[in-house]
């Protein structure tokens, strides 16, 4: 019986200890639980202790590929940029642009298209954020509206071509 009881005291000494498991989470996880939580004032407390706006975590999701997300929230969308987070850095060749087009989330594509988000990147499957809008009733026009004046505009400061003449003018 004494070793029983000597035995439960250990166990529960170690399972009191966490057993060498981290009980609390890094600054950047914590950055990501914000992120996810639509946590804009969390975001910014945790900027001004040295995490950057442009982390990532274990499976190489930006904080703003979360915030743009099912998760996320305009208000992270708005601070992360703020802070200076890359508006093309997301998940591999996924890019914020097109997880926000790919949730019908006009107010962070016009939020990640002002701050310079690349309307004519492509993912690995060779599509833009065009072509990874969702549906969503109606309000993916609005959307893919908002990426295709984009894309136009960014193919005209590439190759410097004017814009196109409206077909009513011919």
């Amino acid at each position: 019986m004494k070793r029983c009881a000597l035995l439960l005291s250990m166990v529960l000494a170690l399972i009191a200890s966490g057993c060498g498991v981290p009980t609390s989470l890094s600054k950047e996880e914590r950055a990501f639980e914000a992120a996810y939580a639509n946590d804009a004032g969390g975001l910014e407390r945790l900027f001004k202790q040295g995490v950057s706006p442009n982390a990532t975590n274990e499976v190489g999701e930006s904080l703003l590929h979360v915030a743009t997300g099912p998760k996320g929230g305009i208000a992270v969308v708005r601070t992360l940029l703020k802070a200076g987070a890359d508006a093309n850095r997301g998940q591999g060749s996924y890019t914020p642009l097109m997880n926000a087009s790919s949730w019908v989330d006009l107010d962070s594509v016009t939020l990640l298209l002002a701050a310079g988000a690349d309307p004519l990147l492509k993912n690995g499957d060779g599509q833009t954020a065009l072509e990874t809008t969702g549906q969503a009733g109606g309000r993916e026009s609005a959307v893919k509206e908002r990426i295709r004046l984009a894309q136009h505009s960014a193919a005209r400061a590439v190759t410097g071509a004017p814009p196109p003449v409206p077909s009513s003018a011919h």
